[in-house]
């Protein structure tokens, strides 16, 4: 069978991500205990490894469990069975289009490495939309209950745009249990993303396909949800721009029906298209002929799944693991928006593999991880949760990198880079994910206070690279004599030294702040420190933006659910709004994207090119425009703090405004073009040459991710000056 082929870029991330420190081990395999003694309940086991697990290999450990106690009872799935078995499989293949081979993994009794990543997903939303789930107002009527499933699915979509920021460069769609840890990626991936969430918290979503210009592809432009009674029907939301579809009257969110309907068309187009700049891609012809298609994840289909989702977790860690496609399907057919399709086509013997939503993970995922592909996929997405590029540059600029190769400094090097991200910005990150919003602050706030600490800003910047060239010796020594009578515990001294940084990277929750003062950083302290401070700052300033950014739109959205501007959730919005302003300030002022950024990011690249290391160098320019949708992005959320309790609405048509100049300014760099003309030069094969063009240039496209920042800038600016009377 023909699987889908990575871009050369993918591969050349891959191995530089690989390469750069070789031989080093993968985290996160099977970290948690088993109880060795189970309870009355034969399933209080992998119940009790679920509520640790924080990674696939850890929920596939809690399956096993299940996989040996149904062993044990071989009729235990035959009643999650469908009524109609023979029904059910025809709806399979003719309506979902499984082919055999997916139709095997559905029948297969035992669960998989593929459930895995499956359930591992489903708990991270579940507890997200747990964090945003809004009171219901008991003295609500039914056209009240439509309002507020409506406030609900915006809460939802709100909080999916907030986690991933775009980055539309087109290729191939990624599974959403990549691009969220990751927090960015493009437009369906944040629609398949919000539809999962939206079945977390028990509503129906789809997407709405529209003809793509001279193929029978389909463009998946647009996100539904599907609400039913009075004032229902289909609201759409629009994943580029990361906004509701405007309602005709400008206070509310658009149906399918009336995005169809000429009259109320004109209204919807007349708030989108802003001059010839800045005009939607959808256009009033192509609006009436969206399709309704649903999504149905592959792992979601199984009877297994539905035995784990009523038997094993329904009055314990209740959580949506399944769906059932007939019900599915018949509820949108009831809301009569015209055929109902399935994002998925049937395969073609000889052909490759369609990418989709039903099959994406598995056509992602190598063998061991339950699918089919034999590419690096899943290791690339590993090991781009860690961003090595700007720190293996630094280590180039320290001449550290490639100098100490191996156990000879570059595995201790990593070692401790990688635990200093996972503890300080990865755990964070994941809590913030999963809605723990003040769980996230602790580790933040201690490594800030370690960035800023003055024994890492050295007096004498000569100084102090004469000192790394000695320990870099010194390193290098005690590595070739290690093998020497009482080489190898000098070997070992040398490298357990710094407890300053063995007890920073610790990973006890109890370390107390006075212990870390009580120590000195050694030179491989302010080694890691300066390859990775950078970095880590931006990070964690980042996140702490986020997390009270997360914290206002919470209270606010619960707040705004009540209708009571005085309660307690309106007090605790407003006190974090102002921290929400405040820290999305501080980002935009450390970490402003000038062209002047933008041209000494150009120089490292053009250094490490010079240096025989073009691929480092790319990566390093695609960290740069990461770090530019960033900049874009902070200032979109600086510029609704603003507004929301400060009254601060010319600030934040200022800081729009701003937004607009600095990504026209960077995007007019002449190092730039010239780079892009060079580096695109260097490709022979013109289809290499476009999949490394949209890959690595593909946010400054006309239809790219710094386009649709720039129109959602303009959207805002449009509202606020109307709002302000400027």
């Amino acid at each position: 069978m023909n699987l889908p082929s990575p871009s050369r870029w993918v591969l050349v991330c891959w191995l530089l991500g690989c390469c750069a420190f070789a031989g080093c081990s993968r985290s996160g395999q099977g970290t948690i205990d088993v109880p060795e003694k189970p309870g009355d309940d034969p399933l209080d086991p992998p119940r009790a490894v679920v509520r640790k697990a924080l990674d696939p290999p850890d929920y596939y450990a809690a399956l096993e469990l299940v996989n040996k106690h149904l062993n044990n009872q071989p009729d235990a799935l035959a009643r999650f069975d469908p009524p109609d078995r023979a029904a059910f499989r025809q709806l399979l293949t003719e309506r979902l289009a499984l082919d055999e081979d997916e139709m095997n993994e559905v029948d297969n009794p035992r669960f998989t490495p593929l459930d895995a990543h499956h359930l591992a997903f489903c708990f991270l939303l579940r507890d997200a939309a747990r964090s945003l789930r809004l009171p219901e107002r008991t003295d609500a009527t039914a056209a009240d209950k439509t309002a507020q499933a409506l406030h609900q699915a915006r809460v939802a979509f709100d909080w999916t745009v907030r986690q991933v920021l775009l980055e539309e460069k087109g290729g191939e769609l990624r599974p959403p249990q990549f691009v969220l840890p990751e927090g960015r990626g493009g437009s369906r991936e944040r629609a398949l993303i919000f539809l999962a969430l939206l079945h977390q918290l028990g509503l129906d979503g789809c997407m709405i396909a529209f003809p793509a210009d001279g193929s029978e592809a389909l463009n998946y432009r647009l996100a539904g949800v599907l609400l039913l009674g009075e004032g229902g029907g289909i609201y759409l939301f629009d994943p580029k721009l990361g906004v509701p579809l405007p309602a005709p009257d400008g206070k509310g969110v658009a149906t399918l029906e009336q995005f169809r309907a000429p009259k109320e068309q004109k209204a919807i187009f007349a708030q989108l298209n802003l001059d010839d700049t800045y005009r939607y891609d959808i256009t009033p012809e192509l609006a009436t002929k969206g399709e309704v298609h649903l999504v149905f994840p592959l792992s979601a289909l199984s009877a297994r799944m539905r035995y784990l989702e009523d038997e094993v977790f329904a009055a314990h860690d209740r959580v949506q693991l399944t769906l059932q496609p007939g019900k599915v399907l018949e509820r949108f057919e009831a809301a009569k928006a015209g055929p109902v399709q399935v994002w998925n086509r049937r395969t073609v013997k000889g052909k490759p593999l369609t990418v989709t939503p039903t099959r994406l993970l598995r056509l992602y995922l190598p063998a061991e991880e339950g699918g089919i592909n034999q590419l690096p996929f899943y290791r690339f997405h590993k090991e781009n949760l860690i961003p090595w590029a700007p720190v293996v540059a630094a280590l180039h600029e320290l001449r550290i990198y490639k100098q100490l190769p191996g156990e000879a400094g570059e595995h201790q090097v990593r070692y401790f880079t990688e635990r200093l991200f996972r503890k300080y910005v990865r755990t964070p990150w994941t809590n913030l994910l999963h809605g723990r919003v003040d769980a996230a602050s602790k580790p933040l706030f201690r490594l800030q206070t370690v960035l800023d600490d003055q024994a890492f800003v050295p007096a004498d910047e000569m100084a102090f690279l004469k000192e790394v060239e000695a320990w870099r010796q010194q390193a290098k020594r005690v590595f070739i004599d290690r093998d020497k009578p009482g080489g190898r515990p000098a070997y070992e001294r040398f490298w357990g030294e710094d407890h300053y940084l063995g007890k920073l990277v610790s990973p006890s929750d109890s370390d107390d702040e006075l212990d870390l003062k009580k120590l000195s950083p050694g030179m491989l302290s302010k080694v890691v420190v300066r390859a990775a401070g950078d970095r880590l700052r931006r990070d964690i300033v980042y996140l702490q933006a986020l997390r009270w950014q997360e914290k206002a739109e919470r209270a606010q959205a619960r707040s705004e659910q009540l209708g009571v501007r005085g309660t307690k959730a309106a007090e605790d919005a407003r006190n974090a709004w102002v921290n929400a302003e405040h820290n999305w300030r501080t980002h935009t002022d450390l970490f402003p994207f000038t062209s002047a950024t933008l041209k000494a990011r150009l120089q490292t690249v053009q250094l490490l090119r010079q240096g025989r290391e073009p691929d480092l160098g790319r990566t390093v320019l695609e960290h740069s425009f990461h770090d530019l949708r960033r900049a874009l992005t902070a200032r979109l959320w600086l510029a609704r703090a603003l507004t929301m309790w400060g009254g601060k609405d010319k600030e934040a048509l200022a800081t729009l405004r701003e937004l607009e100049r600095q990504a026209a300014t960077v995007a007019a760099v002449e190092e730039l073009k010239a780079l892009r003309k060079e580096v695109l030069d260097e490709v022979p094969n013109e289809a290499q040459r476009q999949q490394l063009e949209a890959a690595l240039f593909g946010d400054f496209q006309p239809a790219g991710s710094f386009f649709w920042l720039r129109y959602r800038a303009q959207l805002e600016l449009r509202r606020l000056s109307g709002r302000a009377g400027l």
